[in-house]
């Protein structure tokens, strides 16, 4: 739950113009709660799935961020890391956070591509 908190500073930090941090602020959001939900997984579906969310992530937030998409990325997976809290799910369980999350990323992206 904290790098939710952290992406929305990481975000608001960006030296892009307000209204377009808040275009695309709920699109990284879900970017970045679908890393999260891979990296706490990893042990139950496979560190692959957290290695495609990073690039994902880093891919989806490129037309926004710029290059500082791949430093965000980076940040945050230095965040995951550091925190040595242990969330014990099953496999079916975490499958099924990352379907909601992809789910998530899909419409938050067809919502930018509508505006």
């Amino acid at each position: 739950m904290r790098w939710l908190i952290a992406a929305v500073g990481l975000l608001l930090s960006m030296p892009a113009s307000a209204e377009s941090v808040r275009d695309w602020t709920a699109y990284a959001k879900a970017l970045f709660d679908h890393m999260g939900i891979t990296y706490v997984c990893r042990s139950e579906i496979g560190e692959a799935h957290y290695l495609a969310a990073r690039t994902i992530a880093g891919e989806g937030l490129l037309p926004y961020a710029g290059q500082e998409a791949y430093n965000m990325v980076d940040e945050f997976d230095r965040r995951f890391k550091a925190d040595k809290r242990v969330v014990k799910l099953t496999a079916a369980q975490c499958y099924k956070l990352k379907s909601d999350a992809v789910l998530k990323i899909n419409v938050e992206r067809a919502k930018l591509e509508a505006e």
